[in-house]
């Protein structure tokens, strides 16, 4: 089943990253929310893909982030019960990266409902260490410093 591509006003999305879950009844969308000519401002969606007609679900927005858009991807756990958004242009807390480089930005627990994010500008939500994304068996490659 395709998940929706446009907005419910009918304006096109930017979509500068997206993932299909591993069991595919889900997917993850980070959306730009302007023309981020000045600060680049972002909502991270999560999308049922299970029924007829795609129920679309707020996950995060942004504080201001850095350009340039496109230098994120998110990956899966093989249960598709956690969602990791990472990114090279993000600006975070402390060192938490990947060995690529990549920071570890957002963790979002599919099942549970809970949300931790490192972005600098955050504190609504808790922290994650490199050491609780190797605990999680990955669909795609992580590998924290």
């Amino acid at each position: 089943m395709s998940c929706v591509g446009l907005l419910s006003c009918g304006k096109s999305e930017i979509v500068t990253a997206s993932a299909p879950s591993p069991d595919g009844k889900s997917k993850v969308l980070l959306i730009e929310k302007d023309d981020f000519r000045i600060d680049r401002n972002f909502d991270v969606f999560l999308e049922d893909c299970s029924t007829a007609t795609p129920k679309r679900t707020l996950l995060f927005s942004s504080p201001d982030e850095g350009k340039p858009v496109g230098t994120e991807r998110f990956v899966w756990s093989k249960d598709s019960q956690f969602i990791l958004l990472v990114g090279r242009q993000f600006g975070t807390k402390g060192d938490v990266k990947l060995k690529s480089g990549e920071s570890l930005y957002l963790l979002y627990d599919v099942k549970n409902a809970i949300l931790r994010c490192n972005a600098s500008q955050q504190d609504k939500y808790g922290a994650f260490t490199g050491k609780d994304v190797e605990a999680i068996p990955w669909a795609g490659a992580v590998a924290p410093k």
